[in-house]
């Protein structure tokens, strides 16, 4: 049953993505929504809240893209994602099997990843560089390849050069967001169930520190930072926005502009032109998903991106479809607000594997569920 998950794989944030035909991807994905349909198929008043909620966004996002045949299939993508997302939480709420499906797949998934970064790896040491898969660069021409993932150099200072390893994600960014939320979120979740976690969480502290990356280090010293003062999930929910502004604060000041976060701040300057030439029914109904932004870079923040291309009213109704889908679970809610600085999660069908295990398993989870359905 695990298996019947795999076309997730075939989604950003994976280059996957650009390796699997289209059609065969999306083929395979509205089977594994049709087939999480069939296993609940009573709906309940929360998953008509739910329903509601989507054909607001669908309507906004068509409505949008409405004379651009680019941007309808991006809206029609994003949609079937949030769908996938909403009848995976049904799925894993209503059906035990399906719950322990999702689970095995995605402890296999950050099992096999880590391990592949590491023999990539060695791979590019003993070999040199093999483009498997035949994947196409696109932008980023440093990457080097190998049978078992990506690698880029990266240089420290002048003084050393590592190679990043991040298997087949698109950036190291990526690959340690998720692996940071599975040694801290995930891992204690699923040892409170009896699960066995030590070669999980060993290989996923491996695979982070081979990344390489700044988020990985900081995310580990915040949800460390958070684990030794206990905050309750309100508290943390506070915790984060005052972070974020503080954040905000930091980048609005040019603290960073020499160091190599210099191109973000670049990037949410962009972000920032782009919008004061917005009129006001482009700042509450955004400017569609391939609107020229006139800047030649991506704005690199799911919140950035979701306010140009959907709007203040899009982002309010994509933050209500989320609130429902964490399931009281608010501990689930700084996870996506973290994401959602860096890259676009709603997009991703991974992170909403991510947040639904987070929450089937966590404090407001499938066994209060359970209890309410007996």
């Amino acid at each position: 049953m695990p298996l019947v998950f795999l076309p997730v794989l075939f989604y950003p944030p994976l280059q996957l993505t650009d390796v699997v035909p289209s059609t065969l991807r999306v083929s395979l994905f509205i089977f594994l929504v049709a087939w999480l349909f069939l296993k609940t198929r009573k709906l309940s008043q929360k998953d008509l809240i739910i329903f509601f909620v989507l054909m607001l966004l669908l309507c906004l996002v068509i409505t949008v893209n409405y004379f651009d045949a680019a941007g309808l299939r991006t809206a029609s993508s994003t949609t079937l994602t949030l769908i996938f997302a909403w009848i995976s939480f049904r799925a894993v709420r209503a059906n035990e099997k399906v719950r322990s499906a999702l689970i095995y797949f995605y402890f296999v998934v950050f099992l096999i990843v880590p391990i592949f970064s590491l023999l990539s790896l060695a791979y590019y040491f003993l070999w040199g560089e093999v483009n498997l898969l035949n994947i196409d660069p696109g932008g980023h021409g440093s990457y080097i390849y190998t049978p078992f993932g990506t690698l880029v150099s990266k240089d420290f200072w002048g003084v050393w050069i590592a190679y990043r390893s991040f298997s087949y994600f698109y950036e190291p960014v990526l690959l340690a967001f998720f692996y940071a939320v599975n040694i801290f979120v995930l891992v204690p979740l699923l040892r409170e169930k009896k699960y066995k976690t030590k070669l999980f969480l060993w290989v996923n502290w491996l695979g982070g520190i081979f990344t390489f990356s700044y988020l990985f280090m900081v995310l580990c010293g915040y949800f460390i930072f958070l684990e030794k003062i206990n905050l309750s999930p309100k508290k943390i929910l506070l915790f984060v926005t005052g972070s974020i502004m503080v954040v905000a604060l930091i980048f609005h000041f040019d603290i960073f502009s020499a160091s190599s976060l210099g191109e973000r701040v670049v990037r949410i300057q962009g972000f920032i032109d782009a919008m004061e030439k917005s009129n006001i029914v482009q700042l509450f109904f955004g400017h569609g998903f391939t609107q020229d932004t006139g800047f030649n870079m991506g704005f690199a923040s799911g919140v950035l991106t979701s306010i140009y291309e959907i709007g203040l009213i899009g982002l309010v109704i994509s933050l209500v479809f989320l609130l429902i889908v964490i399931n009281g679970n608010y501990g689930a809610l700084p996870v996506y607000l973290i994401a959602d600085l860096i890259f676009e999660p709603l997009k991703m069908p991974l992170f909403w594997v991510l947040v639904i295990l987070l929450s089937a398993i966590g404090k407001y989870g499938f066994d209060q569920y359970q209890r309410k359905t007996e």
